[in-house]
């Protein structure tokens, strides 16, 4: 035996390490492939049985699946179509920028300086609580200038006080769109009545929550609308309240959709003797994410 090992040991030392090697390379197989062996014979399985049961008429059929495919985009068009008449649906994406540029645009709008909307939308880009400060501002001289020139009073402040936080901006410039237009409206409203003209005299309150709630429509941990209440007071003549409490339905308006009306408090005359009514009406700013990406563009 020593005569043999001592001819053939560096054959038999080398045919030991290739079985070691060999045992090695089979325990690593076995390891790391034997998943993968397994999902391949489970999907040969899967594929069998879809197979068998296209056969057979069990499973639908092309045409059957792309009908359906086509109800469904039907549906998420009707969705779309609905929510466009009563909110934004701008794109919540890359920052937020066709948001605010649409609601930044709809303030300019009504104060007559469309051409401002490049500015404050680059100005939001870079600092969003000055961008509301500064379109704020540009809003409240207009139209506290508005108001003087009429006879009437505003609240200066617009809904837009102290204490926002950066990521509330853009439901902010949303809230303060809806108070411009709806001051608009009051400045604008003059109605012929048989004993001479109602109109809407002070806008005494006005208070825009960018907190947002949780909409009717949210599904489990996804939120459908982003929605938030704006609360207005103000005094007028019935007629004029009741001809603004209208308009909210009409599209005429830069955005060109309803104003949603959630409330109204109060309605009734301030005294016996007055012929004046002060009413406190809740409405409510729209986001619609379902169809964000609709319009382009996107927020932050």
């Amino acid at each position: 035996m020593d005569e043999i090992w001592q001819r053939h040991k560096v054959f038999i030392v080398q045919c030991v390490i290739g079985g070691v090697v060999l045992l090695i390379a089979w325990a690593v197989h076995s390891n790391l492939y034997a998943d993968i062996d397994t999902t391949r014979r489970n999907v040969k399985l899967r594929y069998g049985e879809l197979q068998e049961k296209i056969a057979k008429g069990d499973a639908p059929s092309r045409r059957s699946i792309e009908q359906q495919q086509s109800i469904a985009a039907d549906g998420e068009a009707q969705i779309a179509a609905m929510a466009r008449k009563v909110a934004s649906v701008a794109s919540a994406e890359h920052y937020k920028i066709a948001y605010v540029r649409e609601n930044i645009e709809w303030v300019l709008a009504n104060i007559e300086r469309p051409e401002r909307a490049d500015y404050f939308v680059g100005l939001y880009e870079q600092l969003p609580l000055t961008c509301l400060s500064q379109l704020r501002e540009e809003a409240r001289t207009v139209l506290a200038s508005r108001a003087a020139q009429l006879g009437r009073s505003l609240d200066e402040t617009l809904g837009i006080g102290a204490g926002f936080q950066e990521d509330e901006v853009p439901i902010g410039i949303h809230g303060l769109a809806i108070v411009v237009d709806v001051i608009k409206r009051s400045f604008d409203m003059a109605i012929d009545t048989e004993v001479g003209t109602a109109v809407i005299d002070s806008i005494d309150e006005v208070r825009v929550a960018v907190r947002s709630r949780r909409g009717k429509m949210d599904r489990g941990e996804t939120a459908q609308i982003v929605q938030f209440p704006v609360r207005v007071t103000l005094r007028g003549d019935p007629a004029a309240v009741l001809t603004l409490l209208r308009s909210f339905n009409a599209t005429d308006n830069p955005v060109q959709r309803m104003t949603v009306l959630e409330s109204i408090e109060g309605g009734a005359r301030e005294r016996e003797d007055s012929d004046r009514v002060r009413i406190t009406f809740n409405l409510l700013g729209l986001h619609h994410l379902g169809v964000a990406g609709a319009q382009g563009g996107a927020g932050k």
